[in-house]
C-alpha cells in the first residue's frame, strides 16, 4: 500500500513480492512499468515519499480449494488431483508436474559439513 501525492491511498493488489527474513524483517519488491516504460502508481509512489507498506496475514481464517484437493485431516495438498501452472515472465507459462523432495540441512548440520571440509583444504 502506498500513498500518491494528495494522500490517497494505492491499495492495489501487489503480486510480485517476497519476504526473505523475519529477523530482521527483509521485503524484495519487484516493481514493474506501464507498457509505456512510464512507472505504475506504486512505483512512483515509492519514489516521490520512499515508503510503502506490505500486509501480511498471520493467520489463515479459511481456505477455499476446489473439492478432494486438500486432505482435511493432515492438511495436505492431493497431488493426484493438483495440476498447477506456475508464471515463468511475461505470457510464458509452465504446467507443474513432477514432484521431488529435497531435504534442508539443519544450520549446525551445514556448519558442521563446511567446518569438515574446511580443515580438509
Amino acid at each position: 500500500m502506498t500513498l500518491d501525492e494528495n494522500g490517497k491511498v494505492n491499495a492495489a493488489p501487489f503480486s510480485f513480492f517476497n519476504a526473505f527474513s523475519e529477523d530482521p524483517p527483509l521485503v524484495v519488491l519487484g516493481l514493474q512499468h506501464k507498457a509505456d516504460h512510464s512507472p505504475k502508481d506504486t512505483t512512483r509512489n515509492i519514489h516521490r515519499n520512499g515508503q510503502f507498506v506490505v500486509h501480511m496475514v498471520d493467520e489463515v481464517l479459511r481456505l477455499h480449494a476446489r473439492d478432494g484437493l486438500i486432505d482435511q485431516a493432515r492438511m495436505h495438498v492431493n497431488f493426484d488431483v493438483y495440476h498447477p501452472i506456475g508464471r515463468l515472465f511475461g505470457n510464458l507459462y509452465a504446467a507443474q508436474r513432477d514432484t521431488f523432495e529435497l531435504a534442508r540441512e539443519s544450520l549446525a548440520q551445514w556448519l558442521a559439513r563446511k567446518g569438515a571440509s574446511d580443515e580438509s583444504q
